[in-house]
């Protein structure tokens, strides 16, 4: 029988519980006949709570699933709450959890405020299996004939996974810093064949505006991480703007400057300006992105949405956010800029939520 094919809570409960014993000297467990609290296995070591969970019934709706992740969730945060270090919370079940239950595991964890969480299944099982042979005779039904040929299988898999969750941990010790360069003359490169910003793509109705414009208030995004393993992201940026008594843009996506690509590829240690807006005698100017496409090659090319709302005083809110794959999200950072437009415009720079947009 393969792991993935138990059915007996029971069971599965008590094969896991065997194996991270095993694993970890300090594997604590609780006698679970009046119910375990939230308690499979604890690990103080690595600051790890571990949820079993096996259906009776396969395939299990997905809501069983996320019932599961709730509950067992709410107990961890009461063990928590009693004096438990909790960091980490892994949720283990017979058979992997879909690409959308992954998701929806790692947003609750992050919603209850820890460190990381993930799921862990056959895969991860098996090569802990193979790793404790004293355990074979106990769940004699599960040993395969060809256990030991798959390692190697199991291995490289594995290792995959430990890199993305490597890169899940780290993301919470990733060092995120702003700079402001300021204002800048002229508005922007002039060079079209980069397909960098031009004064020359924007629509004539834009162009008299735009002049207006004279500088640019850019602000220096810095990503680093720690010694140690550090995933290459992918940042995007959503800007919105008020004014001193209320919302003026929603939230649209941001240009980098120099780049017609909306999200920036950065390693650690790389920064990229973002184009926060153009200040001009009696206004701003945003520029969303935005690509078109030429009709005699389709080649795609950037013409940014050009906005000039009106007014003195202005706050802007940026959201970065970094991908280190098309499903892992590993920055989140808010950040606000002030501004002032004027004959003497000027980039006021870093600054809180302004007490009157909270």
């Amino acid at each position: 029988m393969r792991i993935r094919e138990i059915r007996s809570p029971d069971e599965f409960q008590s094969f896991c519980q065997h194996l991270l014993c095993a694993e970890f000297s300090d594997c604590e467990l609780v006698n679970d006949s009046s119910g375990d609290g939230g308690i499979d296995a604890y690990v103080p070591s690595t600051q790890t709570l571990y949820a079993v969970y096996c259906p009776e019934i396969m395939p299990a709706p997905v809501g069983y699933f996320q019932r599961k992740i709730r509950q067992d969730l709410k107990k961890a945060v009461n063990l928590r709450d009693q004096g438990y270090v909790i960091k980490n919370w892994v949720f283990i079940t017979p058979a992997p959890l879909s690409k959308e239950l992954q998701s929806y595991l790692r947003s609750k964890v992050a919603e209850h405020q820890f460190l990381s969480g993930r799921n862990e299944s056959e895969i991860h099982l098996a090569t802990l299996f193979a790793k404790h042979s004293h355990l074979r005779p106990l769940f004699p039904h599960l040993i395969i004939a060809d256990l030991e040929a798959q390692l190697s299988t199991v291995h490289a898999a594995l290792s995959s996974q430990i890199q993305r969750q490597a890169a899940s941990f780290t993301a919470n010790k990733l060092k995120v810093t702003f700079e402001l360069v300021g204002l800048r003359t002229p508005v922007l490169p002039m060079n079209t064949q980069d397909n960098t910003i031009s004064v020359k793509e924007l629509p004539d109705v834009m162009k008299k505006e735009h002049e207006q414009n004279r500088m640019v208030a850019l602000a220096t995004f810095k990503y680093d991480t720690p010694i140690g393993f550090s995933p290459k992201v992918e940042v995007k940026a959503q800007l919105t703007i008020f004014d001193a008594v209320s919302l003026r843009m929603h939230e649209y996506y941001g240009v980098w400057h120099g780049s017609r690509i909306r999200s920036k590829r950065l390693k650690a240690g790389d920064t990229a300006e973002l184009i926060v807006a153009t200040l001009g005698n009696q206004c701003i100017g945003a520029y969303e992105y935005n690509l078109s496409k030429r009709l005699v090659d389709d080649s795609k090319y950037l013409t940014p949405n050009y906005t000039v709302p009106d007014g003195s005083r202005f706050y802007i809110k940026v959201q970065f956010i970094g991908m280190a794959a098309p499903d892992e999200q590993i920055i989140r950072k808010t950040q606000w800029f002030g501004i002032d437009a004027g004959l003497t415009p000027r980039f006021i720079g870093l600054l809180k939520q302004p007490k009157h947009l909270i």
